[in-house]
Order: structure tokens, then C-alpha cells, then sequence
């Protein structure tokens, strides 16, 4: 269902690269040098399933909490759970407070995102992490590609590149797939499209957990839709 070589598209000139390919590409496509405004390059990927990737152009001066957001909105959010970021030996949390502390170790420095600016924390080759949900946890690697100046964009954090949505197949029509339909105790799945589901019979539809194909590494998990999701290049 995936192609091996896990291609991506561009979202500055719409051409298709590998993962690997595509920062070599970003660093020449991509406008540097003429400008002031200081960014640094992202490389975000799901820790598990290095499948799902996204390169991120980032302001400097954008808060943690800010580059939050947008993999919330992109990736991640389905009931406002907590989440957080680990840099160092350090914590940042969503939000603060004693209740949140006693989920890390003794040995974790717990700070608030919203007070810290990426240029404040990170450089060039870091590599740190990002969790969402500390029940069913979905959790980022993110690793700073590059750091450069460039002209003043309109929006502190901008897509420059993210993975084919992978292909799912209607197992009774063959046409795209919208849904993976499961038991309640996941024990067997179909993937079928919309008309497909249409022809389900009632006692069918009330016997299944209809899981809307998505292009995140979150899919599936704690009723996950994607509706904050507006970032995908036709």
C-alpha cells in the first residue's frame, strides 16, 4: 500500500521526492539568503512509522507552544489531551501545573512551552521529541535539519513538505478507500469506500467501529479524524 521509497511532495513547486531526497531539494527550491527573518528546518516523523513525515519551515522566534499547535492541528488533536515536549533533560508542558509534574521523573526539569522561543532551546543537528496524550500516547521525532535566514513570511510556521497520503483499496469495489471498518475488539478489518458503506446492514453498522483513513500516524487512535487537518496538497 506504501511505496517503498516513501515519496513526499513539495509544497513550494508541487514536484516528488523521497524523504531523504526532499531536503536537498528544500535547501535549493526554497528561497535562503535573501533576507533577515532567521528559521530553522524541521524534519518531524512519527518515532514508529518513519512513513508519515512532514518538513516544517519555523520561525526562530515561534514559541514551543506555537510549533504545538500546528502538529496538533495537522497531526494530532482529538479530545484536548495533554501533551509535551522533551528537549535535553528538560520537560515543556502544554500546561503547568503539580498534576502534570508527577507524570515524569525525578530527574526531568519541568518548564511551561508558551514562555520559551525555539531559539532559545535548539540548534542546528538537535534532535528532540514531542508527545500527545500520555494514555495513548502518539509521539514525534524532530530533528533541526538546518538553520538559515530568509525573507519575513507571513506565517511563523510554514509546511514545506510532507508524505504521499498512503492508498487504501475497497475490498468490494476496488476504488479509493475512506474508512477501515473493525470490530470493537479490533480482532479483524475491512476497508471499504462510501458507497460500499452504504450498502451495509444495519446490524452491520451497529457492530462496527468505523475508523476514518487519515493521512497521520495518529489514525485510528482515541477516535481520531483529522478535522483540523487543512494542510493536504491536492
Amino acid at each position: 500500500m506504501v511505496s517503498s521509497k516513501n515519496k513526499g511532495k513539495c509544497y513550494l513547486c508541487k514536484k516528488e521526492f523521497t524523504k531523504s531526497g526532499m531536503v536537498k531539494h528544500l535547501l535549493s527550491c526554497n528561497n535562503l539568503g535573501n533576507g533577515k527573518t532567521k528559521y530553522f528546518l524541521l524534519k518531524v516523523e512519527d518515532i514508529y512509522d518513519k512513513n508519515y513525515w512532514l518538513y516544517l519551515q519555523v520561525k526562530a522566534t515561534t514559541t514551543l507552544d506555537a510549533l504545538d499547535d500546528f502538529l496538533r492541528n495537522i497531526w494530532l488533536e482529538c479530545c484536548g489531551h495533554l501533551s509535551s515536549f522533551k528537549i535535553d533533560n528538560t520537560i515543556y508542558d502544554k500546561v503547568l501545573s503539580d498534576e502534570d509534574i508527577c507524570i515524569f521523573n525525578d530527574f526531568d526539569v519541568n518548564e511551561e512551552m508558551s514562555s520559551f522561543k525555539l531559539i532559545d532551546v535548539i540548534e542546528k543537528g538537535s534532535t528532540f521529541t514531542h508527545e500527545y496524550d500520555f494514555g495513548s500516547t502518539t509521539t514525534l521525532k524532530i530533528k533541526v535539519v538546518d538553520k538559515y535566514t530568509g525573507i519575513n513570511s507571513l506565517e511563523d510556521i510554514s509546511l514545506l513538505a510532507r508524505n504521499n497520503k498512503k492508498e487504501f483499496i475497497c475490498e468490494k469495489c476496488e476504488k479509493d478507500a475512506t474508512y477501515f471498518l473493525t470490530d470493537y475488539e479490533y480482532s479483524d478489518y475491512q476497508l471499504l469506500c462510501d458507497d460500499c458503506i452504504k450498502n451495509l446492514s444495519d446490524d452491520e453498522v451497529e457492530e462496527t467501529l468505523f475508523i476514518k483513513i487519515t493521512n497521520s500516524p495518529r489514525m485510528g487512535i482515541c477516535g481520531y479524524t483529522g478535522e483540523n487537518d487543512v494542510y493536504e496538497l491536492e
